[in-house]
């Protein structure tokens, strides 16, 4: 079960992913920053209803609810997320690619018995940067912690203004409520990424 610190710290995470995002829109037009100011407020108060109901059950309840499920399988059950596929054979694809709504997102899930290994968060980043025209990635590791990752949902940008969720010890939270706030995120992620390539291409111009 949280602790009072635990939920505290997960309460700053959101908060400072709040800041970063607004620092982020400082570049954006006036009239399109204005109504995604009004999205990221709604979605920080989300998140933070989120993360603080996060529940953590027993392993033995874990394995009884949701067996040997896969990540995949776990999609298909709590979500209408289309076009998921198999790239772990491509390289630097990730493990999976497809569409949330309508936003494409890059997927790297580990089901490890240790800790996952900041190299691994090295490459997914730099699978991202070559797909720079996917706004949104999410980082899964099933079972154990995430290194470097402080919390248990982080989140990271790359350069290209890609949102990037992490995601540590999936299947010790509420599957349906961790995929719900993965959607959610992925609208923000569309909007950010768009709103800064469009200010990007102006200020070439």
């Amino acid at each position: 079960v949280h602790t009072k610190e635990s939920h505290h710290r997960e309460i700053e995470r959101v908060q400072q992913f709040y800041k970063d995002s607004i620092e982020r829109m400082e570049r954006l037009q006036e009239g399109e920053r204005g109504r995604l100011l009004a999205q990221l407020r709604e979605t920080q108060e989300q998140l933070k209803e989120i993360q603080t109901s996060v529940k953590v059950s027993q392993a033995s309840v874990i394995k009884g609810s949701t067996g040997e499920a896969t990540f995949s399988d776990l999609v298909k059950q709590h979500t209408s997320w289309t076009n998921i596929e198999d790239t772990s054979k491509t390289a630097q694809s990730a493990d999976m690619r497809g569409m949330i709504g309508k936003v494409e997102t890059l997927f790297e899930v580990k089901n490890y018995s240790n800790d996952i290994p900041s190299k691994e968060v090295v490459k997914f980043m730099r699978d991202m940067e070559v797909h720079s025209n996917i706004p949104y990635g999410v980082f899964i590791s099933m079972n154990t912690d995430i290194t470097g990752k402080k919390s248990q949902v982080s989140v990271q940008w790359s350069s290209h203004g890609q949102l990037c969720i992490f995601i540590s010890r999936f299947l010790e939270t509420d599957v349906s409520y961790t995929l719900e706030m993965v959607e959610q995120c992925s609208v923000i992620a569309s909007r950010v990424y768009s709103l800064q390539h469009r200010s990007d291409v102006e200020e070439l111009e």
